[in-house]
Parts: structure tokens; C-alpha cells; sequence
């Protein structure tokens, strides 16, 4: 990321200010020997990170589709180089604490270097409590990245478009505030208020953007260690603007446009978690959704809910099992989704300085009116991936991994499939002598 430097005048330096100096030296090493419970306890972390991917699909596009945004370069296959690093911060005293987070990396294509790039992600967080009673968080988060090509309509219907923008950056920016109130001994009323606004530009929609604004109220019971249990309901408004040709599927003028369509979502739950351990926990939710919108390409309703299971099978291995189904929006077609979601993932301490872990994923999407004539849509999307990590000590960390995705639809032009191979590497320190110390087993 870059930025700028404000430039200040210099100052004169008199004969008293020159002779002060020595006594603040000493007082600034004396403050930063003190322990850190006698004033704020500070964290730093800092990283630096190399990766190199190799994409076989880098377009997403369906078998035998032509090119789409390069129509005289058959190539569908690039690797890039990426560069980056991340700074983490935090500050802690008595029972508030505030936390600071930026990371941002470049990415250089090696084919086609029109889709090289910056991004970036940016945080902050204060947790706050007002006496035994009353506590809290506010945040905010920004980001900014690639939009995936397999959300270009351009690449779905395989249609060239030889003048359209290959590149597309999009924009998030969310910020929330929680309030919880202990009510006696075993409750807890959490209000949460939260919103966020997704500029997400595509070819031919360079305005496109989502804003949605989100409460959720729930009440829970903690009275029993391990277990904590209650219900909650929430209210979203979401509103899309520059979506003058996303409401119609077809990518196709003028008189079946709905302009910066909204919709309103309800929804309750019923949440429980229950932890024996850090190693093993089981957390659930199972409710109702329902999204209603003016155009109709909004509506949907049904059982939604999540499911994950964590547990250490062994000293060296855990595993971990998720399900979900929620109502999720298509920003694309200023439309909605609701996604079924399944995973597993294996995670192997094979030594003391190698990991391995295997995940797959696989998702079933349902898009009302979404396919190319307006017809209703059904993707199934498959992650498979796999991953070493070698870190011979604590500062250093590298790895290589593969992934393989597939999409498979009842519409053949939504299809695609594409296997990812790369590597990362990784530089970290912490504040603390013991961060730089060699890892586990030493050299």
C-alpha cells in the first residue's frame, strides 16, 4: 500500500532543549524495561511473504468457450509472483483493549500483465468493559481486491469482449458496534448493529455496489461452564446501486432494467456452543430466513443454519467438520443465492516442524432467475486442496500447495474447472526475545 509522508518544518534546537535531551533518552529506556503490567501491555507482529501460483484456468471459462477478453490470445493459463507483508498491533490495558491490523501485497502476471495488481486489507478493533456489567467491541474493516472471473457475466455467457476492462477491483468497507448487558448471573443480551458497502465493479458495470445495513438481537444463557446457549433474531436491508443492467441476466438492454433494486431479510435462530476443550467444541444454529425484494430476483426463504464440529483425534491430528445454509447475495446480477455448504479438513503435525492439512469443499447453489433466459440456476461448486508447511523456525515458514476446483451447473456455460499449484514463504517476528529464537527442536 502506499501513502504519504507529511513533511514538518524543522525546529531550532536551543541550548536547553540539546542539554534535555540525555535525561529523556534515559527515561525512555527506563519505560521500556518496566514490566508491562505497569503501564499498557503492548503486541507487535510483523511479516513478510513471497508466493508464486500457476492457475491452468485463469479466466474461469467453460470448456471449449472462446477467449473472452483476449480474443487473438488462445492462452488460458498464467503464474504470477506476489509480494507482500503485514503488521499487526495491539494494546491492552486492564480489561479494553485495541488492535490494528494492515496487510497488503502486489501481484505480477507473468503472461498477461494487464491483470497485475495491488491489494490490500485494513482493521481496527476496540474491546471495551464498563464494570462487571456492560461491554463491548467497535470496529471497522476495509479491503481491497480482485473481483474472481467466474462472477463476470462476460465469462458466463462466453461472449468476447474485446473493448471490455479485463480488470476489475472492488472495494469493501464494514463497520460495527456490539453492546452486551450481563443480565444476572447466567444471561447475556447482545445488540449488534453493523454495516457495509461493497463497490464491486464488473465489465459494463464499472458502478456496481451493495450496501447493506444489518441488526441482530439475541439473549443467551452461560450459566453452566462449556455451554453457552440462546436465540437471536436479525434484520438486513440491502440496496444495489449502478445496477442498471445486472438485474437482467442476459447482460442485454434497455427495456428490462430495474434500476438499484433492495430487498429486506428477516430472520431468527435458535444458536448453541458447547467446548470440553480448545481442541474440541461443537457450535450450532438452526433458524429461519426470509428475503423479499421489489423485483423479485431478491426473494428467497427458507431453513437456514451451520454446523461445525472440532476435535482433536490424536496428539498430532484434528479434524474439523462444517455445515451451513444461508441466504447470500449475488452481486453480479443484483440478485440472491442460497448456499449449501459442506466441508472437511484434516490438519497433521507429521514432525515437529512439518504440517500438512487436506480440505474439501463442495457447495450447492440455488439462484432464482438467474440463468440466461431467466430461468431458475443451480451451481455445484468442489474445492479439493492440499497443503505442506515446513517451519524450521519460528521466524521462517514455507510450503507448497495444490488446489483443484471444479463448477459444474445446469446451465453448461457457467461451468469451469482450473487446477492452482504455488508455493508461499513467509518471514515473522514478535515482539519478545523468544520470537527469534530457533523452532521447535532447534537446529
Amino acid at each position: 500500500m502506499n501513502g504519504q509522508q507529511r513533511r514538518v518544518a524543522p525546529r531550532r534546537t536551543t541550548p536547553t532543549a540539546s542539554a534535555s535531551r540525555p535525561r529523556n533518552a534515559v527515561l525512555f529506556w527506563v519505560l521500556l524495561t518496566l514490566p508491562g503490567s505497569s503501564f499498557a501491555t503492548t503486541t507487535l507482529s510483523v511479516s513478510g511473504d513471497y508466493q508464486h501460483q500457476s492457475n491452468s484456468n485463469i479466466w474461469d471459462l467453460a470448456p471449449g468457450a472462446p477467449p473472452v477478453f483476449h480474443p487473438n490470445d488462445p492462452k488460458r493459463g498464467d503464474s504470477y509472483n506476489s509480494y507482500g507483508g503485514s503488521l499487526a498491533a495491539g494494546f491492552i490495558w486492564s480489561r479494553q483493549s485495541i488492535t490494528f491490523n494492515i496487510d497488503g501485497h502486489e501481484y505480477q502476471y507473468q503472461h498477461f500483465s494487464d491483470l497485475n495488481h495491488q491489494e490490500y486489507k485494513l482493521g481496527g478493533d476496540w474491546n471495551w468493559a464498563i464494570g462487571p456489567v456492560l461491554d463491548g467491541s467497535i470496529g471497522i474493516n476495509r479491503s481491497r481486491d480482485m473481483v474472481p472471473f467466474y462472477d463476470y457475466i462476460g465469462t458466463q455467457i462466453g461472449a468476447p469482449q474485446p473493448n471490455a476492462a479485463v480488470l476489475s477491483i472492488q472495494t469493501t468497507q464494514a463497520e460495527h458496534a456490539r453492546f452486551n448487558i450481563r443480565v444476572g448471573a447466567d444471561w447475556r443480551l447482545e445488540t449488534t448493529v453493523s454495516t457495509s458497502k461493497s463497490n464491486s465493479p464488473r465489465p459494463g458495470l464499472p458502478n456496481l455496489t451493495l450496501r447493506e445495513d444489518t441488526g441482530q438481537e439475541a439473549i443467551k444463557y452461560t450459566g453452566q461452564a462449556g455451554l453457552t446457549a440462546g436465540v437471536g433474531a436479525t434484520y438486513i436491508r440491502g440496496t444495489y446501486s449502478g445496477a442498471d443492467q445486472a438485474a437482467d441476466p442476459n447482460f442485454l438492454p434497455v427495456g428490462a432494467q430495474v434500476i438499484d433494486p433492495h430487498y429486506h431479510q428477516v430472520g431468527a435462530q435458535v444458536t448453541a456452543s458447547y467446548s470440553l476443550n480448545p481442541a474440541s467444541g461443537l457450535d450450532a444454529a438452526g433458524g429461519y430466513s426470509k428475503r423479499t425484494s421489489a423485483n423479485g430476483i431478491d426473494n428467497l426463504s427458507g431453513l437456514t443454519g451451520s454446523l461445525a464440529y472440532r476435535r482433536a483425534l490424536t496428539a498430532k491430528t484434528r479434524v474439523k467438520l462444517e455445515l451451513s445454509r444461508v441466504l447470500n447475495s449475488y452481486i453480479t446480477n443484483a440478485g440472491s443465492e442460497i448456499d449449501t455448504l459442506g466441508t472437511v479438513q484434516i490438519d497433521w503435525e507429521a514432525t515437529r516442524k512439518i504440517g500438512v492439512s487436506a480440505r474439501y469443499s463442495y457447495t450447492y447453489s440455488e439462484l432464482p432467475r438467474q440463468g440466461l433466459a431467466g430461468e431458475d440456476r443451480v451451481d455445484h461448486f468442489r474445492i479439493a486442496q492440499i497443503g505442506v508447511n515446513y517451519k524450521p523456525f519460528r521466524w521462517l515458514e514455507v510450503g507448497p500447495y495444490a488446489r483443484w476446483e471444479t463448477r459444474t451447473s445446469g446451465l453448461s456455460t457457467f461451468e469451469y474447472s482450473t487446477n492452482i499449484y504455488g508455493i508461499n514463504a513467509y518471514l515473522r517476528w514478535a515482539n519478545g526475545a523468544s520470537s527469534l529464537a530457533p523452532g521447535p527442536g532447534g537446529r
